[in-house]
């Protein structure tokens, strides 16, 4: 729910395992209500994200639709209506049409092509809306992935044809690896994994979704990062074992230095919150029932301020500040009522290009971000930006940071500036500044933050004159 990135795969995929949550995990009324109005907002914002021909873009604003994407959100859309959600209809139907009229028009032998074209295909069955011609020809272009077999399977069989859906089962092994464009569509093995088990969860074929269920089950359970994207297929795809495996009422008592209670757990799952405090925290449980039941204590939490590492694992960072004048400062020094230049540069050390890299500056307390877009024209804003600034897909700017979303070649740089002027008087925390490629969690780059000390205020300019490289 945390996800920090507001594009539409995350206002996905945010929501969607959590149109399914109290049918597998114990929930409070307010737990369940917060449920229940995320995914309205999901639901509400992905309008946002919606062309004229139907489809979904990845930021507000952009032109060219995502084949993917459009899948997907739509694929939730679907989903949430069948929960009792109030979907547009609208919005909907031009989303499924978008899907339809991309169907028929498709013919590719690329891997991801064939993954993109198997998804709309079994998100069009799934609403009761399948083009029968174009999974017939899909087949004729080549041996495709695993997990695309297995959707087109979960098609025919959605649309009423179950001999002709175990028979492309039956012959496809469920042997799940990385191919050429997987990062195209957000993929992952495990992600992949999941979408067989979501096919099969189709077909009701339990004899073989069972141990995959249980590989999944290992691999959430590992400690490793995942990308929202794969962790959004997981859940939806396991939920269903979840809920069944629910067939006992278990009764477990828990105390620690805060307090102690009893919980009843009716469902595979409960969560319940403890209050964290300075020092060890010891937690005491004791299973009053037949029924056996697993704890894990899970922590979650942020670096103490400064004490982060640094990292340089496949994308590299370094960040310059200047004064209105252009001349390099130290942000320790910087007076009150100075105007602060931030130059952020992000380069790729990896061995593969990467798409979707976010970049995130927070400011400190002390200091207020500009936006230089506001008061001026288009026209303006192009050409101050491109002097300044490498291009980008998107830049979110809000009081306290900016984050910046692009893609990098294989050994490319690319700078980034922002705008900040020092407005109050104290001693304030300069954040760390971070950039990682969002659908690969393991690549990411950190320059530590630090403390900065009280400075006077700034000495007054003789006239007023608009700084280079601020908008005027």
């Amino acid at each position: 729910i945390g996800y920090p990135h507001g594009c539409g795969e995350q206002t996905t995929s945010k929501a969607f395992p959590q149109l399914f949550l109290a049918d597998a995990v114990s929930l409070t009324s307010e737990q369940a209500e917060a449920a229940r109005v995320n995914v309205m907002a999901a639901i509400a914002k992905l309008k946002e994200f919606q062309t004229a021909r139907g489809g979904f873009v990845f930021w507000p604003g952009a032109y060219e639709e995502s084949q993917w994407l459009s899948a997907y959100i739509s694929h939730f859309l679907v989903m949430a209506k069948r929960q009792g959600y109030v979907v547009p209809e609208t919005n909907l139907q031009d989303a499924l049409g978008y899907l339809r009229s991309q169907t028929g028009i498709w013919s590719s032998r690329d891997d991801y092509s064939r993954a993109e074209q198997a998804y709309r295909l079994y998100v069009l069955a799934l609403a009761g809306k399948p083009d029968i011609p174009s999974m017939n020809r899909f087949m004729e272009y080549g041996t495709p992935p695993p997990a695309a077999v297995y959707q087109l399977a979960a098609a025919y069989a959605l649309s009423g044809m179950r001999d002709k859906a175990l028979s492309l089962m039956n012959n496809m092994a469920i042997n799940v690896k990385i191919y050429a464009g997987m990062d195209r569509v957000y993929g992952s093995v495990l992600r992949d994994k999941a979408l067989v088990l979501d096919a099969l969860n189709s077909v009701g074929d339990t004899a073989r979704a069972l141990p995959l269920f249980k590989q999944i089950a290992e691999e959430l359970s590992s400690g490793k990062d995942y990308s929202t994207q794969s962790l959004s297929f997981a859940l939806v795809a396991c939920l269903p074992y979840m809920k069944a495996s629910a067939t006992q009422v278990a009764s477990v008592s828990y105390s620690y230095n805060r307090g102690e209670d009893t919980v009843s757990i009716g469902k595979t799952m409960a969560r319940i919150p403890l209050v964290a405090s300075i020092g060890a925290l010891g937690v005491k449980l004791a299973n009053k029932s037949s029924a056996a039941v697993y704890a894990r204590v899970v922590t979650t939490g942020i670096p103490k301020p400064g004490k982060e590492k640094i990292r340089n694992n496949g994308l590299s960072l370094s960040v310059q500040y200047m004064d209105g004048s252009e001349t390099i400062v130290d942000p320790d020094k910087v007076a009150l009522g100075q105007d602060v230049l931030v130059d952020v540069r992000v380069s790729n050390t990896s061995a593969d290009n990467l798409g979707d890299v976010a970049l995130t500056f927070r400011a400190p307390s002390g200091w207020e971000l500009s936006n230089p877009r506001i008061g001026r024209t288009g026209d303006e804003d192009a050409d101050a930006d491109s002097a300044v600034d490498s291009a980008y897909d998107y830049r979110d700017i809000r009081d306290d940071r900016v984050m910046t979303y692009f893609s990098l070649s294989r050994g490319e740089s690319r700078k980034f500036r922002m705008y900040a002027n020092k407005t109050y008087s104290g001693e304030f925390f300069l954040p760390a500044i971070s950039a990682e490629a969002m659908y690969f969690p393991e690549i990411q780059a950190v320059i530590p933050g630090r403390q900065l000390s009280v400075v006077g205020p700034a000495t007054l300019p003789s006239k007023t004159t608009a700084p280079r490289g601020l908008p005027k």
